[in-house]
């Protein structure tokens, strides 16, 4: 970068107490002898070498988007409709591409758990949607995981299958604001 180098940014970013959980990984052409150390100790909690292989990047990027135990998080306020669904900030649009093409299979996921009527698989799965919907500022998909979340604890088949139907529409939704296209489950 001409101004700013990716380990000052993240050093000026973890000043900000808003931002010292947030997740950084480094993802650099550069693959030297102690690299990924200099990142690891400017804040950054991961390193990708160049060539990048999507396999790779997609497990690194799930892990830092694991779920949260649902009662360590707060309650999300009801979206003002009128107000973007997605965050400006450049790095949570970033992350939304990769969230919708990781989505389809997690659908499916939660779709065999319902049709088995797996209760743990199925609040498993939502809290992992949650999680990633969270990262990216996805409000009304965060709450339609967080539903089917708390209806397979409780039980409540039904309503997390109706959820389901509900959480796919708005991953669809989801990718049509972003001007990504989302492949139905099938």
């Amino acid at each position: 970068m001409p101004v700013l180098d990716g380990l000052e940014a993240t050093r000026i970013i973890r000043k900000d107490a808003r931002w010292r959980r947030m997740p950084i990984v480094a993802m650099t052409a550069y693959a030297m002898n102690g690299d990924r150390e200099k990142c690891l100790e400017a804040g950054m909690n991961g390193y990708i070498s160049k060539p990048v292989h999507s396999a790779h990047l997609l497990a690194t990027v799930e892990q830092y988007i694991a779920p949260v135990p649902v009662a360590a998080r707060p309650v999300a306020e009801e979206p003002d409709e009128n107000a973007p669904m997605l965050s400006a900030a450049g790095s949570i649009e970033g992350l939304i591409p990769l969230f919708l093409q990781l989505a389809p299979e997690r659908l499916q996921r939660l779709h065999n758990a319902a049709s088995r009527s797996d209760q743990i698989v199925l609040s498993k799965e939502a809290q992992q949607i949650l999680a990633a919907a969270d990262q990216i500022a996805a409000a009304a998909v965060s709450k339609c995981a967080r539903r089917i979340d708390e209806a397979a604890q409780r039980g409540d088949l039904s309503k997390a299958k109706h959820s389901l139907l509900l959480l796919e529409a708005e991953i669809m939704r989801l990718g049509c604001r972003a001007d990504v296209p989302t492949s139905p489950r099938r």
